[in-house]
């Protein structure tokens, strides 16, 4: 199993590649410099890992815009057999129509790189879409898949990993969005504009001609209002990767979820105030969507406790089931904006007897500042949830 990441030296500020293979029976894990090429990809999110063959060799791949000319990219490639570089021009597929739409809409740099199966690689730009290519195709092109609209109210964000995730499992592409409930701690001037409703966001299927976005719009100006989270909705679509449209798997929002685990109910408990009853998520703002890599609909998510943001939780949740599947506490030490990856490099790891210990909801440090409201977007309201005239608007799920 070769995996990909990137480093960086003290007193230097470029950045080194490896590559990570695991051992297996008789062999011994490696660990293998990989030589720089171009300096243009300099993040991890741009390069991609193919698998080739029973002998440990692998290929490398990044995908780069030529110039400012959106029909045509360069696909640098790494072989390991080799220890080269090699690059060439790769058209886009002519029927992604990207030249009539507003050069805002193109694709940006990619926030991760995914395997589709075979040497099909994705880099998916989370706010935009997916670029596809056979990287080992003899002659590749390349294609563009879009990703559902923002829901209502993430037009705000500045990191898409905070409320959206993609990946791949046997040829089936899985999307995640995650919208928060925020409610104003100050009262507005004005009523809010509304966001735009995103195409068929009322059906079960989104075809790509519905994605398609106008020639000329401007995105909807962001009401600025100091906020207070309440809670989350999310929504998980899928596609085949040579399909012509998403399809709405499940949706959950948190007041929906259960947990059947005495366990997990009782730390949850423990994490609030008492007075949530059995709403025990409300305690808890959550972010970071992230789908599970068996292929299920189980997704990870990042909590910090609204009374004591000291304290986070690390959840696995079935959105299909609508249940907590597992719960990890963690410290405040471990504060990054995308807390966490999916890898399957733990099942290869030998881990001794004793190296981790079941933490109580006490045995974590507090944290000793007060959290204070940052201004955020306001967006379409749930009736339900209560709340001013300017709270109550009816979002579209």
């Amino acid at each position: 199993m070769p995996m990909a990441f990137s480093g960086m030296f003290s007193g230097r500020v470029d950045k080194e590649y490896f590559v990570y293979k695991a051992g297996s029976g008789t062999e011994s894990p490696s660990l293998r410099r990989i030589p720089t090429h171009d300096p243009r990809y300099n993040r991890g999110e741009d390069i991609g890992i193919i698998r080739c063959g029973d002998h440990g060799q692998f290929f490398l791949a990044a995908l780069l815009f030529t110039s400012c000319n959106i029909r045509e990219f360069t696909l640098h490639l790494y072989s390991s057999a080799s220890d080269q570089w090699t690059m060439k021009s790769v058209p886009l597929d002519p029927s992604c129509n990207l030249e009539r739409v507003d050069s805002k809409y193109y694709p940006a740099l990619p926030h991760k790189t995914i395997q589709l199966g075979g040497s099909l690689l994705g880099w998916v730009d989370l706010w935009k879409g997916i670029l596809i290519c056979d990287v080992l195709a003899d002659h590749p092109v390349v294609r563009f898949i879009r990703l559902p609209e923002l829901m209502p109210g993430n037009y705000c964000h500045d990191s898409p990993h905070m409320i959206r995730d993609v990946h791949c499992m046997g040829g089936v592409i899985k999307f995640i969005e995650m919208e928060h409930f925020l409610i104003p701690t100050v009262e507005p001037t004005q009523e809010p504009t509304q966001g735009r409703r995103r195409p068929g966001e009322e059906a079960n299927i989104l075809y790509d001609w519905d994605l398609e976005p106008p020639c000329k719009e401007d995105a909807p100006d962001p009401d600025i209002w100091l906020k207070s989270f309440v809670g989350w909705r999310t929504v998980i679509w899928d596609r085949m990767v040579y399909g012509n449209c998403w399809n709405k798997v499940c949706k959950a929002s948190y007041d929906e979820i259960m947990v059947p685990d005495p366990s997990h109910y009782e730390m949850l408990s423990e994490l609030g105030d008492g007075s949530a009853g059995n709403l025990v998520l409300m305690n808890l703002s959550t972010d970071s969507p992230t789908l599970s890599i068996g292929g299920d609909n189980v997704v990870h998510m990042s909590s910090i406790v609204k009374l004591d943001r000291g304290r986070s939780v690390m959840m696995a949740l079935n959105l299909q089931r609508k249940t907590v599947e597992a719960l990890a506490l963690y410290g405040p030490e471990r504060k990054t904006c995308h807390p966490y990856r999916p890898c399957t490099l733990s099942k290869y790891l030998k881990i001794s007897p004793g190296s981790f210990r079941d933490w109580k909801v006490n045995d974590l440090p507090r944290a000793i500042s007060k959290p204070v409201p940052q201004p955020i977007s306001m967006r379409p309201w749930r009736t339900d949830l209560g709340g001013s005239r300017h709270q109550r608007r009816a979002a579209p799920y």
